[in-house]
């Protein structure tokens, strides 16, 4: 049987001083005091790469520069830019040799272009001192640390990590766990949004018919997982005629402002029933579908509760 390895790669924005954070990574992080910590490095200085006070001051350089070129005028920093770097984490299986560590980290590498300041350290221990082997490095956006911004490297640098970092695992004979999709991106959010109404994006039934529209394979599963989440707050101790008849229902709450084209037409006087009431037909109807599961509460003056 593979053994399974997670794959975990984060990028997060840093503003400040980067050599701070540069310090901290070199420091050991919990190494034993005779262990020296393996550090990786591209577009730096050849001595940074054995001599951690250089590798400090090399980046507390790039912020001089940095903060010289965000006051000149027609640079290509603009004046208000606040971020100095990015700082990224790549989770690794504790039981990768070191041999597999270096071939990952010098692949890892080869997806920084040049010109671009990047230093990666191995890190085997977590904050609380817990076994957690992980790269923890840190990188500019920018060509040297201080000028233009490579945009395409900006756009595809974390998806790029992923790739590499999964095709290296793979190779060692790990399988790769890529993990559940989370949250979705503004385009998929955007797309879901404009399904339904929001009453209707409440009903698992609605939601699974989604899966099928789904124009990518991380929506669809998120809406499969949605689905299965509100089912569960049903409760699995009612019967299924009793699961059917509660999302039958409130599938005719959230279609209420189509009651024209479900109702006689001899009940659709607009003229005495204000918008989102119920018409007196669809409230006896709706009134004794709820008292046949017991849930039925008196209505307020506003309309019916939820139930």
């Amino acid at each position: 049987m593979k053994k399974i390895a997670k794959l975990w790669v984060n990028h997060a924005s840093m503003t400040g001083d980067p050599s701070s954070h540069v310090r901290y990574l070199v420091d050991g992080h919990q190494l034993s005091a005779d262990e020296q910590a393996q550090v990786w490095t591209k577009s730096i200085p050849k001595a940074c790469k054995t001599d951690n006070t250089a590798l400090i001051s090399h980046w507390g350089r790039i912020y001089a520069k940095f903060l010289e070129e965000r006051q000149a005028k027609g640079s290509a920093v603009h004046h208000n830019a606040k971020v100095t770097a990015r700082q990224f984490i790549v989770n690794l299986p504790n039981d990768i040799s070191n041999d597999q560590v270096h071939h990952l980290a010098k692949s890892v590498l080869f997806d920084f272009p040049r010109h671009i300041p990047v230093a990666m350290v191995l890190h085997t221990k977590s904050n609380r001192g817990k076994n957690h082997m992980h790269l923890h490095g840190i990188f500019s956006y920018r060509n040297g640390g201080y000028g233009q911004i490579n945009e395409h490297f900006r756009l595809n640098i974390t998806k790029q990590m992923k790739e590499t970092v999964s095709k290296a695992l793979t190779s060692y004979g790990y399988r790769v766990d890529h993990g559940t999709p989370g949250s979705l991106n503004c385009k998929e959010r955007m797309w879901l949004n404009q399904q339904g109404t929001v009453e209707q994006r409440r009903n698992p039934r609605f939601i699974e018919d989604l899966a099928k529209l789904a124009t990518s394979e991380r929506l669809r599963t998120y809406c499969l997982k949605q689905a299965n989440t509100m089912r569960s707050k049903i409760g699995v101790e009612q019967p299924q005629e009793m699961s059917e008849l509660i999302m039958n229902t409130a599938i005719l709450l959230s279609t209420i402002d189509e009651r024209r084209e479900i109702l006689p037409a001899r009940q659709t006087n607009t003229d005495t029933v204000r918008r989102g009431e119920l018409l007196p037909a669809a409230e006896e109807l709706l009134r004794k579908r709820l008292k046949e599961i017991g849930r039925w509460k008196m209505p307020t003056k506003t309309g019916l509760k939820s139930i």
